[in-house]
């Protein structure tokens, strides 16, 4: 099923799109609408959709600007623009960006979904081709993350494994690439041990055994650091500790922490990191961005507005960036450094 993000600020648009289309029978689920570009990023923080429907003319940031933006980020992500304004100037841009649908409104609901379901029968085309790279390797990692659970390790490194063994795997060398992922999933597991020979005595085992037994072998150290651990919630540390040492990276967002660092699903981790920290990973992450940005304009009155958003994560947009800001401290960048310079001078 492909997600669908709609993003407009005419809330009777948004409503006769949302009633028009029958999602479920095209096999999208249709995100909560945003009324502005600015919900619609805080939105693909935390979950990235397939497609995006945007209106062109909105306040704060046009829907240009947002397609501009969410396409940095997410490259694959396939876009259908709406704009009231037949003008030329618009869809040249949109063409340029690489929008694959340009409807003009209000379009009506056989135009809409005709664009919807040439976007899903693209999305399916490439799903299938990955889907056939994939077959072969997923029979192998299938049978090994069933032996895992067996065997009792934990959901989120199974996870973690599966994730790193997609990523590297060469069907000739299963063995080699099974032996190196194990070892690497067990050498992070053990970090908490302070004794780095204790570390070592663990790979070695596992290298020492045949490629039979490697599995029950790794599984059984895993059990050793689960019972020093007791119950675990790494990745929601892990997570925590990321956002703190990357919040600069512009690209940082809950799918590319789910995929490329704790190696688990999105949508599980949204809720558990929300269930811990009181808030959505997308709102902690601008709250640490614009901490930050205050700690820097505090430190140096003179630094540009535009060099704290590229500083602080938000890249060229500083007009983002002050929209948040505002959003956050009840007032605008500058009037922030306008009452730091007061208080230095007062």
């Amino acid at each position: 099923m492909y997600k669908v993000l709609l993003v407009d600020d005419e809330e009777i648009i948004r409503e006769g799109i949302v009633n028009m289309i029958p999602w479920e029978k095209l096999g999208i689920k249709l995100q909560a609408p945003c009324s502005n570009a600015i919900e619609a990023v805080d939105s693909m923080i935390d979950e990235v959709p397939d497609i995006l429907i945007s209106d062109i003319k909105m306040p704060q940031m046009d829907g240009l600007e947002l397609i501009e933006k969410a396409l940095k980020l997410y490259p694959a992500l396939q876009t259908i623009v709406l704009s009231g304004y037949d003008e030329f100037e618009f869809a040249r841009k949109a063409i340029k960006l690489g929008v694959k649908e340009y409807l003009l409104k209000p379009c009506d609901k056989e135009e809409l979904q005709q664009s919807l379901e040439r976007i899903c029968e693209t999305l399916n085309k490439k799903r299938i081709v990955a889907k056939d790279n994939m077959c072969e390797r997923n029979v192998r990692i299938s049978h090994l993350m069933e032996q895992l659970m067996e065997l009792g390790v934990a959901e989120e490194d199974i996870n973690r494994l599966a994730k790193k063994i997609e990523q590297t795997i060469i069907a000739e060398n299963y063995e080699g690439v099974l032996i190196e992922a194990l070892v690497s999933l067990v050498a992070e597991s053990s970090k908490q041990f302070p004794d780095p020979h204790r570390q070592m005595e663990m790979i070695q085992s596992i290298y020492s055994q045949n490629t039979r037994e490697v599995v029950r072998c790794a599984a059984g150290i895993l059990h050793q650091i689960y019972s020093s651990k007791g119950k675990r919630r790494g990745f929601i540390e892990e997570m925590y500790k990321y956002i703190q040492e990357h919040y600069m990276e512009q690209r940082l967002s809950l799918q590319f922490v789910a995929e490329q660092i704790v190696h688990m699903n999105a949508d599980y981790i949204g809720k558990e990191f929300a269930r811990d920290c009181g808030m959505k990973f997308s709102k902690y992450l601008q709250q640490i961005r614009i901490d930050h940005a205050k700690k820097i304009i505090s430190e140096d009155v003179t630094i540009p507005f535009y060099v704290v958003a590229e500083m602080v994560g938000f890249g060229d947009n500083s007009q983002y960036f002050s929209l948040v800001f505002k959003k956050i401290c009840g007032m605008s960048p500058k009037e922030y450094r306008d009452n730091v310079i007061l208080k230095l001078h007062g």
